[in-house]
């Protein structure tokens, strides 16, 4: 489904394999299989979603386990699980999509809790619920998918609303600084998907409507700068993920 890159291996996690492949891709013209994890009793892996990685650990997030499995990944071709958190009553951890790490704590879009979950993971054998914050009239949180950070702010994207805003200058504190869910274009985020922050420009991929494109200089006023709409030329019929290289912006759809 997604991938991470670690130094010269390439983690890919797998949805129907509910696993991770591992790829050396020190020559990057000729991959190889170096290694991979199955789901097994021990873990909660079933249908991983993305996975990011911090010092020597890796941390997938497992849509139908509503979890976050952490593996040591010292040695690079041989994960080996140490902790995981799956929800309860107290976390916002179902149907966990995008993940994101600021400091000690993980950030999850808990996509079928309409949430935000934090996570400390300053000790990844014990990771611990720290916070959760579930939609309310104030914010703009139903279907949370994809996460970015930019100073004390994270911006979360969901399929549903639109833009979240949020100050995190307490971690385990956010709170709701602005939404933005729709410009006089029309452009409403459906099926919001990724997010990608360039400077003070943040870029959106959403399923529906296409791409998005925002000036968030002012993150309590974000302003709208253009979209391209989907469209049988331009092949964003249903846009997903991003990527960045220097001026080019990439659009899997």
């Amino acid at each position: 489904h997604e991938f991470g890159v670690r130094g010269n291996y390439l983690y890919v996690t797998s949805v129907k394999d509910h696993g991770l492949e591992i790829m050396d891709i020190s020559d990057t013209g000729n991959p190889k299989h170096a290694g991979a994890f199955l789901e097994n009793n021990q873990t909660f892996m079933k249908k991983p979603h993305s996975v990011i990685f911090k010092d020597n650990y890796a941390f997938v997030s497992s849509t139908e386990d509503n979890a976050i499995q952490v593996f040591d990944i010292s040695n690079p071709t041989d994960p080996q699980p140490i902790s995981y958190l799956k929800d309860d009553e107290k976390t916002g951890l179902k149907g966990v999509h995008g993940i994101a790490i600021n400091g000690d704590y993980l950030y999850a879009a808990g996509t079928k809790d309409n949430a935000l979950e934090v996570i400390d993971i300053s000790n990844p054998n014990a990771i611990k619920h720290a916070a959760a914050v579930f939609d309310n009239e104030e914010t703009s949180l139903k279907g949370p998918h994809s996460i970015a950070f930019k100073n004390n702010y994270i911006y979360i994207l969901t399929a549903e609303e639109g833009l979240e805003v949020m100050d995190i200058s307490d971690p385990v504190d956010p709170r709701h600084v602005s939404a933005y869910t729709e410009n006089d274009h029309g452009h409403k985020f459906g099926g919001g998907h990724d997010i990608i922050i360039s400077g003070n420009n943040i870029f959106t991929a959403s399923y529906i409507d296409g791409l998005g494109f925002f000036d968030i200089t002012n993150p309590i006023k974000i302003k709208s700068i253009s979209e391209i709409h989907p469209s049988e030329e331009n092949g964003l019929l249903s846009a997903s993920d991003l990527a960045l290289s220097g001026n080019n912006l990439f659009a899997v759809s």
